[in-house]
This record gives C-alpha cells, structure tokens and sequence, in this order.
C-alpha cells in the first residue's frame, strides 16, 4: 500500500527539500511537499541552503535520540513502511538554533545566556536566536524529571556529556547550530554494610561512596563498582543489582538498582593456654571482654587492640606467670593485637 512523505521547511532561513525517487521538491516550505511512494521502498532527502543560509539539520523521521559527533549530513533516507514526517531547518546566519532530542520517557531543556535560547522541543519556540557576530554564548542542558543529558552535537559536538557548551556567533554570513540529547535515567544507589569501613567508586563516573552513593544514568548503561576496604577492614561481598562474590560489580541499569558492599573489620586472634597442676581451677579474663578462660579461651580483636589479661588462681593453688607474647612474671599481661 502506497505511504504519504511528507516534508516541512523549519527555521528562519531558506532552503530546498528534494527526494530521490522523484516526488518531492519543497522550496521554502511551498511546492511539492508531500508525495506517496511505495510501501516499504527508501527515499533518500536532500537538503539544499539557498542565498546565504545554512543547513541546520534534520527531525521528524529523520531525527534520532543518540549524540552524533561533526556536522549533520543534507542527506536523509528514510524507509516508508509508514506514513512520515520529515522537518528540515535552515538558519539564517548569525542565528544559533538548538534542537532538543529527548528519548522516549524522558525530557530536557536548553537554556543561554545572554538569554534567547529556551528549547524543550526538536524544533519550536524559543529554539533559534539572531545574536551579534562574535557574542559568546553559552547553552545550560537541564534534564527533566527521570531524565539525564547524554551530549552535544553539530558546534557543541567537542563539550562531549558536560551540561554547559559555550559558542561564538561567527562574523560572516554563518550560522551555528546544536543538537542536546537526554535519555531516561534510573537511580544506582550503593549502601555500605558490615563492621569495617571502605569506599565504593563507578566507571562512568558518578558514584563515590564514601560521599556520593547514589546516581542518576541513562538507561541501559553498563556501570562497574568497584570496592576499596579502609586499612584494618576488608571487602566480603556484594548484594543486590545482580552482584555477588568479592570480584568487580556490573550493573545494567534497566531499572532503579540497590547495590550493598560489606567490608568486615579485620581481626587478629588472641588464645590463651592454661597449663600446670592448676589448670583446670584457674581462669583467665580480658579487658576488652571476650577472653573468658575457662569456657572462651579464643578471641578475635581488631588491629592495634590493646587487650590486658588477668590470670586468678582457683582455691588451693596460686599463679606462677605468663609465657608467650611477650608476656612474664605474674602481674596482668597487657597485649598490643598487631
């Protein structure tokens, strides 16, 4: 079944659309706009400045949702299994024009200073702005709610996934143009467990726990966590996010995730060994608690501890000394747990 294409002219400047099979040839917005072509072939488009304006890109059927580096092409195919809409802009020069292309589910804002510029559609209100030649201006990227700034493209192109991107107007009979992308976003957020301590860091960017646990990317990003224990602790596993084991954590981020990193404090064991006639009615205490000996003999503490143990003799016998860590004579043994 035939498919109606149809072209219009956005923008300030002037311009021609043309296809290739022939059918459409739109000057300005007038002509031959629109034409049916067979379902399923491709038409390619051809956009063509006129006088001294530029080309300042495709949307519609001929837009797309990922930043693309350098200039945009005046070629566009596009393939008619459906009736589609193609727009083209043509700026007039020392005009900055601005497209927003925010993903399915997600929204976004371009802003300038000095002001003009305040886009939130692919090309509408508020998108295009005549300045003096040589003025600086500077574009702000402000995502909406459940959404993130991916990048810049066309002029902005080299400011890469940095929210501000900064153009000159040039001083000949030039334009400028600038695509922003955003995307929708799902929350990481990593929480610390455990009796030790350490940081967990992100690659992309974003998540530094210690002081920064929780981030906001596009969706479908591949984020790697990786956990750093404080000295004296130690890394015991992950949870959550699909993560497990003490190795890298990969997170798809295809919904809101909750990662947990535990580091476990370390410790070194401290045993006691009751000998002699009186072993069995003498006992041996500790301060910090935890040595108990009698029943607990064996006790862990962490780095640097210093543990002082008291040895009280059971009726009829006395206590004759210490041996061992540096212990001796019959006074409380104080030992350094390093």
């Amino acid at each position: 079944e035939p498919q109606t294409l149809t072209v219009a002219k956005e923008g300030n400047g002037s311009g021609t659309i043309t296809s290739s099979p022939t059918g459409i040839n739109c000057v300005n917005g007038s002509g031959t706009c629109s034409s049916v072509f067979a379902e399923n072939s491709i038409v390619e488009l051809t956009a063509t400045p006129e006088g001294n304006s530029d080309f300042g890109g495709w949307s519609g059927a001929c837009g797309g949702d990922n930043p693309t580096a350098g200039e945009i092409s005046r070629i566009c195919t596009v393939t008619m299994e459906t009736a589609k809409l193609v727009q083209a802009r043509f700026n007039l020069p020392q005009e900055l024009a601005v497209a927003v292309r925010a993903a399915t589910g997600s929204t976004g804002t371009v802003v300038s200073v000095p002001a003009g510029i305040n886009c939130s559609t692919p090309y509408g209100a508020g998108c295009s702005q005549v300045y003096d030649p040589s003025t600086s201006v500077t574009l702000s990227a402000v995502p909406g709610p459940g959404s993130v700034f991916v990048g810049w493209a066309q002029d902005c192109a080299s400011s890469g996934a940095t929210p501000t991107c900064a153009v000159v107007i040039p001083p000949a009979n030039d334009s400028v143009a600038v695509t922003a992308y955003f995307a929708p976003a799902f929350s990481l957020t990593v929480a610390r467990a455990g009796t030790g301590s350490g940081t967990v860091t992100s690659a992309p960017a974003g998540i530094d726990c210690g002081a920064n646990c929780a981030e906001s990317y596009p969706k479908d990003t591949l984020v790697t966590l990786t956990a750093t224990p404080e000295p004296g602790s130690s890394f015991t596993g992950w949870s959550g996010g699909a993560c497990t084991g003490i190795e890298i954590c990969r997170v798809l981020i295809d919904s809101a995730k909750l990662v947990t990193a535990t580091f476990t404090l370390d410790t070194y064991t401290l045993t006691v060994t009751k000998a002699g006639a009186g072993a069995a009615t003498g006992t041996v205490s500790s301060s910090p608690a935890g040595i108990a000996c009698g029943s607990d003999c064996t006790e862990g503490y962490a780095p640097g501890t210093l543990v002082t143990l008291t040895a009280t003799a059971g009726s009829g016998y006395i206590f004759t000394g210490w041996s061992g860590a540096g212990c001796s004579g019959t006074d409380p043994c104080a030992v350094t747990m390093d």
